[in-house]
């Protein structure tokens, strides 16, 4: 994996340029050494490690749970959506986007979406981090007749924007056939962005407007906003 390193809001800008025309797609992380593992695939490894300090805990995090925890989303999620999901590519797309674990890993075609959810929230006294897929293209598209827990190969899908959280922050995803795995495909470059940056970069975020209300459409995003612009 080639890696750069962002010192600068100057280096960050020229770096995004320099990919102008690869086709690439953007995954902020707030922490350098956080890998591409899907947040389902860590819920299998953290309950692996639990189960193996605790001997009498059987409850495992399996396969069958993840198609399980689906099958209850669709039946809690389905009288809040305006549109039922048309197969469970859309249905891992939805969950994922609202906070539930999944193997797909979150990633946007927007340089500046990547930045944000690099720079909010991160760890203080580490840099934070970009992956960029060069080429998107580079990836197979799904086979909606198959289901996404039973791929051969890592996809990437790009669901019809089924909510306006998806639309705001230019969403698409990465799919892997093993969750708990990291990603590992050709073409994935790391930007680490060293900690003196992030002040800079945080700053052009919020003048160009990629700010919680933008990327969180709603209520909820405003009053995010909101706190972090009072200081509350």
């Amino acid at each position: 994996m080639k890696t750069e390193v962002i010192n600068t809001l100057s280096d960050f800008q020229e770096m995004t340029y320099s990919y102008f025309s690869t086709h690439p797609v953007y995954r902020g992380v707030k922490d350098e050494e956080y890998k591409l593992i899907s947040r389902f695939g860590r819920s299998v490894l953290e309950n692996e490690e639990f189960r193996k300090e605790h001997k009498d805990y059987k409850y495992i995090v399996d396969l069958e749970a993840e198609v399980g925890v689906i099958d209850d989303y669709k039946r809690r999620a389905t009288p809040y959506l305006a549109k039922t999901p048309d197969n469970d590519w859309e249905w891992l797309a939805i969950a994922q986007h609202h906070g539930l674990p999944t193997r797909m890993l979150d990633w946007t075609t927007n340089p500046l979406v990547a930045a944000f959810f690099s720079c909010q929230n991160h760890l203080y006294g580490n840099d934070v981090a970009i992956y960029v897929i060069e080429d998107r293209y580079a990836l197979d598209l799904p086979d909606f007749d198959k289901s996404p827990f039973s791929i051969g190969s890592p996809v990437l899908f790009e669901p019809h924007h089924m909510t306006s959280r998806i639309t705001a922050q230019s969403g698409l995803f990465t799919v892997q056939t093993n969750p708990e795995a990291e990603l590992e495909i050709d073409g994935i470059h790391k930007w680490v962005i060293d900690e003196d940056a992030l002040s800079s970069i945080a700053t052009m975020l919020h003048i160009y407007g990629v700010t919680e209300a933008s990327m969180f459409p709603g209520l909820t995003g405003i009053s995010k906003y909101l706190q972090k612009s009072w200081g509350l």
